[in-house]
Order: C-alpha cells, then structure tokens, then sequence
C-alpha cells in the first residue's frame, strides 16, 4: 500500500475537501465512488477507468490530468470538465450539464451523449473537441449553447433529437456570432424536432439537416449557414466572361429572331 505508483487517494465532501479526487500517480486499481462535490483527477495523476460502469449521480467529473477511459461508461455525469488529457478509446460519457474541454481529447471509438438528466434546463458546449460520435437530445425543451466562433468537429454519427413535447433548443453562445458544427463528409446523421439559430456548418463539413425545416419538425430560427435550405443554394455557380456572354446574347438573339421568322412564314401561308 506504500507503493506510490498503485496509490488511490480519496478526498470526501465529509472531510471538508471539495472533491473526490483521484491521486493515482500511477494505474488507479478501484474506480473511484462519486462524492458530494464530484471526481476529480488532479494535474500529474492518472486514471485508467478500465471498463467498468462509473455511476456519478449529476455530480461533475473534472480532469486536470491523465485519463484513460478505455471502454468504460460515464453515467448521469454531471458536467464534464477537461483541461488535461483524456483518451476516450470506446468509452460512453452520459452528460446532463456543460461539457468544457481546453485540453487533449482523444475521441477513438467514443460516444458522447448530451442528455436531458440533473435538472439541467439548459447546457453549453465550448472549447473546441473532435468528437467520434455525439448525441444532442431533450423532450422538455434543453437548450445547447454552443461556444460562439468555436468549432466542434465530429467523425461518425451526429444526432440531433428533440422530444414529442418540446423541440430542442440550439443557439449560440453569443446571439447573433454563429458557432461552427462540422460533421465529416463521410458521417451519418440524425436530426429530428430542433429550433436552431447563429449555427454554421463550415464549408469543408457536411451540410446538416439538407432539405426544408419541415422536413425535420424543425425551426430555422435566423442566422444559420449550411443547415437546412436547399443544398444548391450553396452551391457557387461558375460566371462567363464578357466575351462569352456576348456571345450567348448573340445566340439568343438569333433563336429569337428566327423563331419571329418563322412565325411570320406560317401566317404568311
């Protein structure tokens, strides 16, 4: 137990501290319980989550250091905080409040849920994290603030659900700057009952939600780029030059022309 580098140390909210945190220098050996006030992995420790089931009752799991989720799931968490380094691998991270990352997020095979749980009536997206598969959904209406100017990239799958009571909700953080949702060309997505506005799919992503917002059960709510509409629209439509375009008015001239002509002829008769 004096083994620095199997070491597990645990700071409860009955104690006075204002986490639980995880102490590991090296592979912690038990996963952490949640406290009052949440997990968190201080700067220079590692956790290796393994792949057992991490329930956190809507406490925050924070991340200054070194965690290796691997194949875990991350339940009822709070809000997810990273500032350190975090390799998701084939994780599942369940998130009912903010998800913060100003660090390495190493996505792998993940998914990373937004869901409506911890009385959390609205939740913001910032930083900027390359996510493998993410899932926005809510049946009471949740708003998701993403950070203004800042993107938010994702590989596989996007889902975007609203619930049969209420649409979900999906702004900026700053009303009238657009926030960037960047989905690969190459990845699926799923989109139902949403009330968008200031969003912006950059031009080398795919186009989210192609098609009229009926189409969807959606709102357009303003200041939207590359998200419903009509796909050509975007299209930029090549232009002639002088000279060719006095050359097709010349054309035309003449079909018309020889179409009065031709007229006239058959009256004629």
């Amino acid at each position: 137990m004096h083994d620095r580098n199997r070491r597990v140390g645990r700071r409860c909210a009955g104690t006075g501290a204002a986490a639980l945190s995880v102490l590991a220098i090296g592979l912690a050996l038990g996963a952490p319980t949640a406290g009052a006030q949440g997990i968190t992995i201080d700067v220079g420790s590692r956790w290796q989550a393994d792949g057992a089931r991490h329930a956190l009752d809507c406490t925050p799991l924070v991340n200054a250091g070194q965690l290796e989720a691997d194949s875990g799931a991350f339940d009822a968490v709070g809000g997810f905080t990273n500032s350190g380094q975090t390799s998701a691998t084939t994780a599942m991270l369940r998130v009912g409040g903010d998800w913060a990352n100003s660090g390495t997020f190493a996505a792998g095979q993940s998914s990373v849920q937004l869901v409506d749980a911890c009385n959390a009536n609205a939740a913001s997206i910032t930083g900027t994290t390359n996510f493998a598969s993410l899932s926005l959904g809510g049946n009471a209406g949740k708003l998701y603030a993403f950070e203004a100017g800042a993107t938010q990239s994702v590989q596989q799958s996007l889902v975007l659900a609203g619930g049969p009571a209420a649409r979900l909700v999906i702004r900026s953080t700053l009303p009238g700057v657009q926030a960037n949702l960047a989905l690969a060309t190459s990845g699926n997505q799923s989109i139902s009952r949403i009330d968008v506005a200031d969003m912006r799919a950059p031009d080398d992503a795919a186009y989210i939600a192609q098609g009229m917002p009926s189409d969807f059960d959606s709102i357009d709510s303003g200041n939207n780029a590359r998200w419903f509409g009509d796909f050509l629209g975007s299209v930029a439509l090549p232009t002639l030059s002088a000279a060719m375009t006095a050359l097709l008015a010349l054309l035309l001239a003449a079909l018309a022309w020889r179409h009065t002509t031709a007229r006239q002829r058959r009256g004629d008769a």
